[in-house]
């Protein structure tokens, strides 16, 4: 069935826009309470408050993501390995300093080695490693010794691992090796792996020792 406007053409009503709305001459016009007029201003202002609900959601959606990934790339450690080396001078002790984290970091040491320039070259001497805020003989001493090689299997070349937590070197210590007693004009290299982490990942948690 179909219907026909009743009345001349020419009294069809047009609103805002050009959106055409039915009048008293169409058949079935009757209002209904919960539908409101359609007219352009009011679709255009419906579009564009939906357009800004969107953008704002979408802030909030990208705040977080960023905040997700600023959180991952505090908690995730880096990598990394240092080396030291030096030429041993009669009676002077060898200082090979191995590094310092960077400010709003600490390194857990995972391994270290020290010797000569490579495995079948001897190395005569004893060592001592320290984590020290001085990276010198000054900062040495038993108060700050971390490890140590004074015995047959642990003389040079010599390599070890360490534990988590078992080695930790804040943002302003140094962790260096010494060299006592060794050959006079013998290149001597030493070398730390470790993991550096953000302070802010640990929550301050930065001291093992009591």
């Amino acid at each position: 069935m179909s219907h026909q406007l009743q009345g001349d053409p020419g009294e069809i009503t047009w609103h805002e826009g050009n959106v055409w709305s039915p009048d008293a001459n169409t058949p079935n016009a009757v209002p209904r309470p919960d539908q409101e007029p359609v007219s352009g201003i009011n679709l255009l202002g419906k579009i564009s408050l939906q357009i800004g609900k969107a953008q704002e959601e979408l802030a909030r959606t990208n705040e977080r993501v960023g905040q997700l990934a600023r959180a991952i790339e505090r908690n995730t450690p880096v990598f990394g390995q240092n080396v030291a080396a030096g030429v041993a001078v009669t009676s002077t002790n060898l200082v090979l300093n191995l590094g310092t984290p960077d400010s709003g970091t600490f390194w857990e040491i995972n391994s270290f080695a020290i010797g000569g320039t490579e495995v079948d070259v001897t190395a005569a001497g004893k060592w001592g490693l320290y984590i020290s805020s001085v990276a010198s003989t000054a900062g040495a001493g038993l108060s700050n010794l971390a490890d140590l090689g004074v015995v047959a299997s642990t003389l040079m070349p010599y390599a070890t691992n360490y534990s988590s937590g078992q080695l930790i070197v804040h943002e302003n210590e140094s962790v260096f090796a010494i060299v006592f007693g060794g050959t006079n004009a013998q290149q001597y290299v030493a070398n730390v792996q470790f993991r550096s982490y953000n302070v802010i990942a640990s929550q301050g948690q930065v001291g093992y020792a009591i």
